[in-house]
């Protein structure tokens, strides 16, 4: 479970053995403003990478690589980048290289390594009055892992027997940005006490994210798209089928829908719970009012199709809808609001799904009719 740090340069062979040669063929009596420049790219990770008041990259890594280039003949721009996407940065020459906490075991190939330049080892974080003393007992327990990282691999594919089963593996993007905002919510979290207790500056998350707001949405807005568009997807799937099978097939659509919907959330479970938990103030804070409205529009294409009618005097209105509705999402998002476990989660769901499908069952039978 060793790990290095490392200095990575991406698989752009060509362009890359030219930049390395061009490196040792400088004159390094050249002034600084003649020399090349080499953009070097690193996450925000203090005390070897970070913005200081000023907005200007300083730390460990930043002073380590400033000598090192200097020593070839280069000049070195450090750029702020996510993470997640350096490969593809390096790739598309947004970037020449990359450098930070990168472990070179299982990535020889796909990277041209510098070489590594500081040993460090994997250790798991706990409270101090924690019951958790050795890998064992992470047994069941949930973690929360960089995302893309080799702490990351290490949990998923557990090819070290040593490594137990986890309850949930929470893969973070902003691991850094996210702990104020679940602890006092969006209103309460202000910016200099997110600054704070991430131990960066307000600059920092100003010049990267614009403010608070943009941090809140670069945090949620990715995964509240992409549960959107999975929920979106299960219902154009179910109304493509023919109309005289929709009401035969409902329920196990309903039961494929609510599982991919329930794995997509515990896969990225630090972030619903902000989403859920903490959006209030926020733009995202009608998230489940705007899934509603799209269930009950996608309730009416349903009852078109299946030649469904409202009988007369009986009170099936929109609103009516619209407030079944909302309170299947609501209860469905209870799951995170209670802090349960997938397994409980799915239990939950599969009762909760049941529930209103008899509950809408009981309903069409005595407020609808089918046309003839």
């Amino acid at each position: 479970m060793k790990g290095k740090r490392v200095i990575a340069g991406i698989l752009l062979v060509g362009i890359l053995a030219l930049t390395l040669t061009g490196c040792k063929n400088t004159d390094s009596s050249k002034k600084e403003t003649e020399k090349p420049v080499i953009t070097l790219g690193s996450d925000n990770y203090p005390p070897y990478n970070y913005l200081n008041e000023d907005g200007v990259p300083t730390g460990i890594d930043v002073e380590l690589a400033t000598e090192a280039f200097k020593r070839m003949g280069y000049q070195v721009n450090v750029v702020q980048i996510d993470w997640e996407d350096k490969k593809e940065l390096v790739e598309k020459g947004d970037i020449d290289c990359i450098m930070g906490c990168f472990s070179m075991e299982g990535r020889l190939d796909d990277y041209r390594w510098a070489g590594p330049y500081i040993a460090s080892r994997q250790v798991v974080a706990v409270n101090e009055n924690s019951d958790i003393y050795k890998l064992s007992d992470l047994e069941g327990k949930n973690l929360a892992v960089q995302s893309t990282t080799k702490p990351e691999g290490i949990f998923l594919n557990r090819t070290d027997e040593r490594i137990p089963k986890l309850g949930n593996l929470i893969s973070l993007g902003h691991r850094e940005l996210i702990y104020t905002f679940l602890g006092k919510g969006y209103v309460d979290a202000s910016l200099r006490t997110i600054a704070a207790e991430a131990g960066t500056t307000t600059g920092t998350i100003y010049s990267r994210y614009g403010g608070k707001e943009g941090l809140f949405s670069a945090i949620v807005e990715p995964v509240a798209k992409e549960f959107t568009g999975i929920f979106i997807g299960v219902q154009e799937k179910f109304h493509a089928i023919e109309s005289d099978r929709q009401a035969v097939s409902l329920d196990d659509y309903a039961e494929d829908g609510m599982k991919q919907l329930v794995k997509y959330m515990y896969a990225h479970l630090e972030e619903f719970q902000i989403l859920v938990k903490s959006s209030y103030g926020t733009r995202f804070q009608d998230f489940v009012e705007h899934l509603v409205e799209l269930e009950t529009d996608y309730t009416y294409k349903f009852m078109e199709a299946i030649g469904l009618r409202f009988k007369d005097g009986k009170p099936l209105t929109k609103n009516f809808m619209h407030i079944m509705n909302k309170a299947l999402f609501e209860s469905f998002f209870e799951v995170i609001r209670h802090d349960m476990s997938e397994e409980e989660a799915w239990e939950y769901i599969e009762m909760l799904e049941k529930y209103h499908s008899a509950g809408w069952n009981i309903i069409y039978g005595e407020c609808c009719s089918i046309n003839d």
